[in-house]
Formats: C-alpha cells, sequence, structure tokens
C-alpha cells in the first residue's frame, strides 16, 4: 500500500524506484491514504504498508521493521526569497527544524540564511 502519486509525485516515484533497485516488484499496488484503512488492508493479508517507525501504539496484530539498511529517505525543504528572509522566516525554520528532531528525523544541513 502506498498513498495516491498525486499526494506526492517525487516521494511516490521515489520509493518505487528503490523498491525496485532493492529487487522487491510487488505484484500490485494499492493507493491508501487512511491509517486506519491501511491498518485494516495489512491486517486482512493484502499487502504490506512502507512507513517511518510509528510514534503511537499499533493495533493488536501489526508490527513495525525497519528495512535493512535504511534504503529510503523521506526528504522535507522549505524554500524561500533570499532578499525577503526576516525573523519570522529564521523562527519558522527553527521550528520546523526542532519539531522533525524531536519526532527522530535527522537534519541532514541547515538552510543559509541568504
Amino acid at each position: 500500500m502506498i498513498f495516491p502519486r498525486a499526494m506526492a509525485p517525487r516521494l511516490y516515484d521515489h520509493m518505487l524506484t528503490i523498491c525496485r533497485d532493492e529487487g522487491f516488484l510487488p505484484g500490485s499496488i494499492r493507493h491508501a491514504r487512511n491509517p486506519n484503512f491501511v491498518h485494516g488492508l495489512v491486517l486482512a493479508g493484502r499487502g504490506i504498508h512502507l512507513n517511518s517507525a510509528p510514534t503511537t501504539p499499533l493495533a493488536d496484530g501489526l508490527v513495525w521493521r525497519p528495512l535493512q539498511d535504511a534504503p529510503l529517505a523521506w526528504l522535507t525543504s522549505v524554500v524561500w526569497v533570499p532578499s525577503r528572509h526576516n525573523e519570522a522566516i529564521a523562527a519558522f525554520a527553527e521550528a520546523v527544524a526542532e519539531g522533525l528532531v524531536a519526532a527522530g528525523h535527522h537534519i541532514a544541513d541547515k538552510a543559509s540564511n541568504g
């Protein structure tokens, strides 16, 4: 199961490319984005779901396992015009970085202040 491509085309393509490159070719792809629906499909034996580590307990019968060598990466970025950089943008960027780190994400590098 994977989210619909229209939600994030580059991430969708990246995930399927990594699966293919690592030798995993799903027999079919089912699009789903509601976590409860996805969990129900997994519990019914209708597939697997690739996702980051859960932040809340999973339903009985579900388990999460990390991928070997962690080949998938979910990248997030923020863009702004350097000439319009201001304190609000700096505070926003810092808050986002702190929130991502608190949720267990790795920050590759800090953005330039332009």
